[in-house]
């Protein structure tokens, strides 16, 4: 008994933690939206407190107020966004972006 107590013991101090390293939590930025990399799933934000490039879950929530939801495709340079991201092993993951302009690719 002891010796198996022992054996765990050594096993959850040896085990690296994921909570400190990779979970950084939640982020919201809110800005303008510089290049969407549709190849990649990025999209570069400039905000008050500088550039944020961010990966784009391929479940995410993406809406232009009084429009609805879009695709990433959708999204132009120079749309004001806010971005719902969750950091985590080094990569910041936008969940939601919400767009309050509505910049499409076709100009007629």
């Amino acid at each position: 008994m002891r010796r198996m107590l022992a054996t765990l013991m050594l096993i959850a101090v040896v085990t690296p933690s994921a909570s400190a390293d990779e979970f950084a939590g939640w982020v919201t930025v809110s800005g303008v939206v510089v290049a969407v990399n549709q190849d990649d799933q990025t999209v570069l934000v400039d905000s008050p407190d500088g550039l944020h490039l961010f990966a784009v879950d391929p479940a995410a929530d993406i809406q232009i107020e009084g429009v609805g939801t879009i695709d990433l495709a959708s999204i132009r340079p120079g749309a004001r966004v806010e971005v719902a991201a969750d950091s985590w092993a080094g990569m910041t993951i936008a969940t939601s972006l919400h767009l309050a302009t509505a910049l499409h690719a076709a100009k007629e």
